[in-house]
């Protein structure tokens, strides 16, 4: 799973491991969910207008908390069986960090801990490259980071390459409701 900070990556491996354990969404929603990637987010209150954190560990606290900051800071990897099927996924840090220099020097230091657990696998089935939604366009710098890490693979991993679109929304969320 490759994409920018905060676009959702770890989001929605916490949503497919859901999906390999439930039947059905009623069923996850009375268990509590499982996370094997500790998660939270912000959502607004519409009557008061207090933000709300919510946490997947159960934690509800009123606070302001700036939204899209990476919560992945190494790549994992993350073992589900679906059936008779056993898949791993591999959560990476976010690219274009926030919080990163001018000189790219994070991104240059997750691209190369990506590059090292991938070098691991003597196979690998599918990149999966997160993207947001409500993009039209793949901005320069993207563009840019994920040429570096596919420069690295053969090329025939071209092949394997998956878009993944999530919503994903800069402000803190009060009108969406996504699970």
């Amino acid at each position: 799973m490759l994409g920018e900070t905060g676009v959702g990556k770890s989001t929605w491996i916490n949503s497919f491991a859901n999906y390999c354990k439930f039947h059905s969404l009623e069923e996850a929603v009375r268990a509590g969910g499982v996370f094997p990637i500790p998660c939270s987010f912000t959502i607004t209150d519409p009557q008061t207008g207090h933000s709300k954190n919510i946490s997947s560990e159960g934690n509800e606290t009123w606070q302001d908390e700036k939204v899209g900051e990476s919560v992945t800071q190494n790549p994992n990897e993350y073992v589900f069986k679906y059936e008779n099927t056993r898949i791993n996924l591999i959560d990476t840090p976010g690219l274009l960090d926030t919080g990163d220099t001018s000189d790219h020097s994070v991104d240059k230091q997750h691209i190369n801990n990506i590059l090292s657990l991938l070098s691991s696998y003597n196979e690998i089935h599918a990149i999966c490259i997160v993207l947001k939604a409500s993009e039209s366009r793949l901005g320069t710098s993207i563009k840019y980071v994920l040429a570096e890490i596919l420069r690295h693979l053969d090329i025939s991993a071209r092949g394997n390459i998956i878009f993944i679109f999530t919503p994903c929304f800069k402000k803190n969320i009060h009108s969406y409701y996504w699970l």
